[in-house]
Formats: C-alpha cells, structure tokens, sequence
C-alpha cells in the first residue's frame, strides 16, 4: 500500500540569540549558492550520462527543447567549473544541487509533458492540434525565484535527537554544514505539540527536514487506515455548515454548526469581512477560520464511506461580482481538508462537476433557480420541501 507524508511545523524561536545568529547565517549562505547553482543550470543546461545496474542514462537539458533533467549530479566537478567559494561543506552542497535540480524538474514538468506528446504524435505521423502547437510555444518554462528558498537537509547533515528533559522533547542537531570551524554544531532545542504527537503515534519519522527562519518542517511517513466500506456518499460544502453529506438511504450528516466557544462560520467570516486586510485581527481571524474548517470536518467519520462524490468548484468568483462576506468563503480550504482526510482513511473521492449543483431537485431532478432561497429549498414540481445542503449533497 502507498505511503502519504503529512508534516508538522515545529517552532525554533525557543533556541538562544547565539544559535538563531549561525542559523540565519547559515541560510543565507545555503540561499546564495542555491542561486548560483540555478543560474548556471538555467543558462549553460545539463548533459549527464549516469551509469547504474548495468544500465545507461542520458540527460539533456536546456531550457528550449530538452527538458529532461537529471534528480542528482555531482558536486566534484560541479564546484570545480564554477571555482564556488563557499563556506559551506560538500555534504550541504550535495543537499542543495539535489533540491535545486528537483526545483527545475518541478517548473518543466507541464511543459516536458507537452513535448511528449508533440514527439509521439509526429513518430506516429498523426495530426498535431492547433490548442498544442500554441500551448507548447507560449508556455515556455521561466526561471524560478529561489532567493527565498528554505533548505531541505537530510541526515547526512542534520539529524534529530530525542531528549528526556522536562523542557524539550527534543534536539535538532545541525554538523558538518561550514568549513570555517571544524567540529561546530548547532543544537536547536524542538518542542512536541498535539499534532506532531498525533503524526508520531500513527507515522514514522523522515530523515529529511526543511529549515526556515523560524522553524523547522518534520515530515511523517504515514500509511493509510484500511477501509472495507462500500457506501457511497454525496457532500456538499457551505458558508452555514461547513460540509454536508448524504448517503445512498439520504440520511444526512452534517459537520457541527457552532464549536463549544459559540462561534460559527459565518461569525468568523463577520470578523473577516469587518477586518482591515493586512491588520492583525484580519490574520487572527483567517487562522481562527481554518482551525474552524479543519475542527468541523474532524468530527466526521470517514471510516464509513467507501466513494465521496465532493463538488468541484471551480472560477466561483471568475468574472463573477461578489460581495465583501462571500469574499471571504474559502471553499479550497474545505477541499483540501476532506483531500486530506479521504487520503489518509483509503477513501475514494470523486469530483462531480458543480454546475446547477444547488438548483438541482434530488427527488424530481427539475433546475430552478428560484427554488433555493438561502438555506431553504422548495421544488415548485414535487413539493419535496428542506435543507439545501442536504438538497445538493443527495
């Protein structure tokens, strides 16, 4: 069975001046070689020849019309062509060309695929589109912006250390990153929380992390909960109740309206809407919201459902005038939280197209706009008369 990652975010602002100083020093230097790394691979390309297994591989890169990028290549040579003077060692070198490949694999992925299937067209002499030939030559990859980039290092440099102590559950051990200084660590104390200890008890722990300013990225490798359920269910997301579900017998279940704390998601999107953007209130208010998503849709029990058939929305707002409050209705925050539920308990979740979704009568199938009246739906044909949520998710 297929593993997932999921990741938990761990605070270094417990560390001293001292340890944050070398750190931060250490990321400006990782950024600025990550750059010049770039710029080499952008402008001068790639061409590679990995023998491995008794088998051989060639990579041609350039940015016109070879993409096909390598995942790794040696620093050695590398470092020697571009006389790189830096202070950092030859472990954290090989760590960042391979993040920095993975970067530039990342950014040609769309178009290499185009490419494909213009060469595969041609070998079998079949017409090429005109919608392709326009795709292929407008969308020509554009280098990507990496100053900001935030290392991923794995164990051959930074590894993680469990502690005893009352304080801190942990120690994040940075060693052989500089060649100012032989045998210079830097330890950075790391405290658990609730989800990181929710991910230890379910998931295995990675070698590789991710460093930003302020934090520390821990990735869990997670394997999915096993689900013998045949149901299929119908769900329908909303600004009142967050997700609304139907099953094959139209019972319904919906995630709860209100927390224990008397907020809903409309007085949360109330605060927003009345929020100066940019303001702290306004940044408090949008995490207040998706804590809210993510709390309404955990009350849920996936493990009855076999197939989820979710609405697609898609452009609500494209060219479609809305006000201040609808402004402020995230529904991909709500998407991304059932994705990520349906992935981890093995359920199957089908995108149905949300076109008349809402206006749509699930007893007589007659679309009438004028039958929903905000939370109400009344089909003007049957008489079938109630929630609109559950209407849409039936």
């Amino acid at each position: 069975m297929d593993t997932i990652i999921r990741t938990s975010q761990h605070s270094l602002l417990f560390s001293n001046k001292g340890k944050l100083h070398k750190l931060h020093d250490f990321l400006n230097e990782y950024r600025r070689v990550a750059t010049i790394y770039l710029n080499h691979f952008w402008d001068k390309g790639i061409t590679l020849t990995m023998h491995k297994d008794a088998k051989t591989t060639y990579y041609n890169f350039d940015t016109n019309t070879h993409l096909d990028c390598p995942s790794m290549i040696s620093t050695v040579e590398l470092d020697k062509e571009l006389d790189l003077q830096s202070t950092l060692t030859a472990r954290v070198r090989k760590c960042c060309v391979t993040q920095v490949l993975g970067i530039i694999r990342g950014t040609v992925e769309k178009q290499k695929k185009r490419q494909y299937i213009v060469n595969k067209k041609r070998a079998e002499c079949r017409c090429i589109t005109k919608r392709l030939r326009r795709a292929v030559r407008k969308n020509k990859p554009v280098k990507p912006d990496i100053s900001k980039i935030n290392p991923e290092i794995n164990s051959v440099c930074l590894d993680y250390e469990e502690s005893k102590d009352s304080t801190f559950n942990g120690w994040l051990k940075l060693f052989s990153y500089t060649n100012v200084e032989r045998n210079q660590k830097i330890l950075l104390p790391i405290k658990e929380h609730r989800h990181s200890k929710k991910l230890a008890l379910h998931g295995t722990r990675m070698s590789s992390f991710i460093l930003t300013d302020n934090a520390v990225d821990i990735r869990w490798e997670m394997t999915p909960l096993v689900n013998t359920s045949t149901q299929q269910v119908g769900a329908d997301q909303g600004k009142t109740t967050v997700l609304a579900l139907c099953d094959e017998n139209k019972r319904s279940i919906n995630t709860p309206k209100r927390n224990k704390d008397k907020y809903t998601l409309d007085k949360i999107i109330d605060v927003l809407k009345r929020s100066k953007k940019g303001s702290k209130r306004f940044r408090q208010a949008q995490d207040h919201r998706k804590n809210f998503i993510n709390w309404s849709i955990n009350q849920i029990d996936f493990s009855k459902i076999g197939t989820l058939k979710f609405e697609n929305v898609v452009g609500l707002r494209y060219k479609n005038p809305t006000n201040r409050e609808m402004s402020h209705w995230t529904y991909s925050d709500i998407r991304d939280k059932v994705a990520s539920r349906c992935e981890l308990e093995n359920v199957l979740m089908v995108y149905d197209s949300s076109t008349y979704y809402s206006q749509r009568c699930h007893v007589c199938g007659l679309v009438l706009k004028s039958q929903r009246k905000k939370k109400v739906y009344s089909c003007k044909n049957c008489g079938w008369e109630g929630d609109a949520d559950y209407n849409s998710a039936s």
